[in-house]
């Protein structure tokens, strides 16, 4: 029997825009950056053209650091 597979959820927030957009996203342990990666564009209607930035707290010192997507310079307008 396999054990189950912890869920992690995420809450994407746009910094510095009114109203605020936003999305809340689970996503299973297993996943790695890259995978989280391709889920953060995906919910936000994204083609890997925004930067976006991971903040991630050491669990033993409590200090964070940031890990920075790539950008560019073009975007594509989603439909509501």
């Amino acid at each position: 029997m396999r054990e189950p597979t912890r869920v992690y959820q995420f809450k994407l927030l746009l910094l510095a825009v009114a109203p605020p957009i936003w999305r809340s996203i689970q996503v299973p342990e297993t996943y790695s950056f890259w995978d989280l990666h391709v889920a953060l564009q995906d919910a936000m209607g994204w083609l890997d053209y925004h930067l976006h930035l991971f903040r991630v707290t050491k669990p033993v010192t409590g200090r964070s650091c940031r890990l920075v997507s790539r950008m560019t310079t073009h975007s594509r307008a989603t439909s509501p």
